[in-house]
């Protein structure tokens, strides 16, 4: 539960305040994005309080045991010194020891991503992480810290706005309009390379594999071993549990 909310966290948009925010008073909630970090943009989950004390913009849920901040960090040599500058402005005083440092895949115009678990005794009952994405040589920071029961209640809210959370002159990518590649046996070989590749890194022994273009089957057959003592091999007909 604690890790999966940290990596939804991870993947954040876009953000703009009203003016009573922008003076470090409580704010109404707002649904339009507003800016937050280092030039990036976030979406505020609905029914939440949103203020701003000078570069910190802080999400406060009804309930009152759980605080959410974004921090911008100009300039740090890892997401860990981000994360540790962040709480320094965050909440002065922070001292949980760091369990976890895990880098995740760069995604949403980010150069980098990474996640920072915190040390909580289990009897808190409480959630401590940042997540701090990099874009140049400016991080963003998102800081949370409280229950666990009021996170679990709040989860999708959370996971929702965290998406929303983008650097600066980030367009998404569509593929609206765009014509679909054939299905030939040059891309269907690149499947296959890569399914070969990913097999071997993952240690699995066999696979099975079936592609379908324009509702015909134009590839079907196996990968692999289906048993490693005998050595014999997966084919279209394979059967998997």
């Amino acid at each position: 539960m604690r890790a999966l909310i940290v990596a939804l966290l991870l993947s954040t948009t876009t953000l703009a305040v009203p003016a009573a925010a922008m003076q470090g008073q409580a704010a109404a909630p707002v649904s339009a994005s507003i800016a937050v970090g280092s030039d990036a943009t976030m979406v505020p989950p609905e029914g939440w309080t949103v203020s701003r004390e000078g570069g910190v913009v802080r999400f406060l849920p009804p309930e009152a045991d759980l605080a959410i901040a974004v921090v911008p960090v100009p300039d740090a040599t890892t997401g860990a010194d981000a994360a540790a500058a962040a709480w320094k402005l965050a909440k002065p005083g922070f001292a949980r020891p760091v369990h976890l440092s895990q880098a995740l895949p760069a995604r949403d115009g980010w150069d980098e991503v990474v996640v920072v678990s915190y040390d909580v005794p289990p009897a808190e009952n409480i959630v401590a992480q940042a997540v701090a994405s990099r874009k140049g040589t400016a991080w963003t920071v998102v800081t949370i810290e409280g229950a666990l029961a009021t996170i679990a209640k709040r989860g999708a809210q959370i996971n929702v706005a965290a998406d929303t959370l983008r650097p600066a002159n980030y367009t998404k990518e569509s593929f609206a309009g765009r014509a679909p590649h054939p299905l030939d046996a040059a891309r269907i070989g690149q499947l296959e390379s890569f399914i070969r590749t990913s097999m071997a890194e993952l240690k699995i022994p066999g696979a099975g594999i079936a592609l379908i273009a324009d509702g015909k089957i134009v590839y079907e057959g196996g990968i692999g071993v289906k048993d490693v003592a005998t050595g014999a091999p997966v084919d279209k007909d394979s059967l998997f549990m």
